[in-house]
């Protein structure tokens, strides 16, 4: 993935702009497509030749300064792109988010129908559904009807009372108009299941809530303290962290910076995760030898204690005795014959 060209300069502090999936930047005769945000910029797309780009905070800001630049907002929110994120198709889903996306787009097809009959009724071909139109019972009434044709599964008009359920119920009007305004805005090239698809996945705040120096004295504290034959507790890495923390802090102090956080001892379990695996971090703890035993072949067998007993591991030889209780052949057999 190349790298956005612009670069500004003279920016002591680089402001991280909330851009909206599908946003087009146009600098230097050049139209950007952003698509998702990281940690450090921007990941874009050129429009002409289709290659992936990287914009910079730093390189976006200074490009919004610059003489002719322009920005619009695409429809690409609800392209398959923005969308279904990493995966290809809808199909690579999860069947509740297909059966999700199937769900949204016959409440899609109902509003569709609703609108149609109120534009025929009011004689407004301008007419598009509000809030408040999506929240009259009488259309709710007419939405559900017309989507129940296109789904398998009932769909509820208000939810059972009791807690939670698994039914499909339909929703209230905010959200409809949400959905309702994906479909309108889709392109004629694209899926109305890839748009209308549900990705409660991707919900949350994804973005690191530690800085680089935390994590980097983190990754001090770990090597200094916690990756040692002696096999320190997680405490005594935390207790090292934290003098770490506190010499920084008296610099940043004196020169007016905030204080950097200290981080819990299960962040602090989870960054040396991320360092080592469990297998380097018991050699580093407990020796290749321990490590050897615990982890090596033949670790995790769960072995017969007793000749013919049913048990199922990786590998195991032949036994007829076995073979004859599996089948049922063993309550026929007479003592003598069970103990040749």
């Amino acid at each position: 993935m190349g790298e956005f060209p612009f670069v500004g300069g003279g920016m002591t502090i680089t402001p991280q702009y909330a851009v909206p999936s599908g946003t087009q930047i146009t600098v230097r005769q050049r139209t950007l497509q952003v698509n998702r945000r990281h940690a450090s910029g921007y990941e874009a797309l050129d429009v002409e030749s289709g290659e992936g780009r990287f914009i910079p905070f730093a390189a976006f800001a200074a490009a919004l300064k610059a003489p002719g630049t322009r920005l619009m907002r695409g429809l690409s929110a609800s392209t398959s792109a923005s969308r279904l994120g990493e995966y290809e198709t809808v199909e690579a889903l999860s069947p509740q988010q297909r059966k999700a996306a199937e769900f949204h787009h016959a409440l899609c097809k109902g509003m569709e129908e609703l609108r149609a009959r109120l534009v025929k009724k009011q004689r407004r071909p301008g007419l598009n559904l509000s809030i408040r139109m999506l929240n009259a019972p009488a259309n709710r009434e007419k939405i559900v009807a017309v989507a129940q044709g296109y789904f398998d599964e009932r769909i509820r008009l208000q939810p059972r009372l009791g807690g939670k359920s698994a039914d499909w119920t339909l929703y209230q009007g905010r959200t409809l108009r949400k959905y309702w305004q994906l479909y309108q805005d889709l392109p004629p090239d694209v899926d109305p299941l890839e748009a209308l698809v549900c990705r409660d996945d991707r919900k949350g705040n994804r973005q690191a809530r530690l800085g680089q120096e935390v994590c980097e004295l983190m990754t001090q504290a770990w090597e200094a303290v916690g990756l040692d034959l002696k096999n320190p507790s997680i405490a005594s890495v935390s207790n090292h962290l934290e003098m770490l923390i506190a010499e920084k802090n008296r610099f940043r102090q004196m020169n007016e910076l905030p204080g950097l956080v200290m981080p819990s001892a299960a962040t602090l379990k989870a960054h040396r995760d991320l360092l080592v695996d469990p297998t380097a971090y018991e050699v580093a703890t407990m020796g290749e030898r321990h490590a050897r035993n615990t982890r090596g072949r033949g670790s995790t067998d769960i072995r017969a204690l007793l000749p013919g007993e049913y048990v199922e591991i990786d590998e195991y030889k032949f036994s007829l005795v076995t073979v004859a209780k599996v089948h049922g052949l063993w309550a026929n057999l007479s003592s003598d014959h069970r103990s040749l």
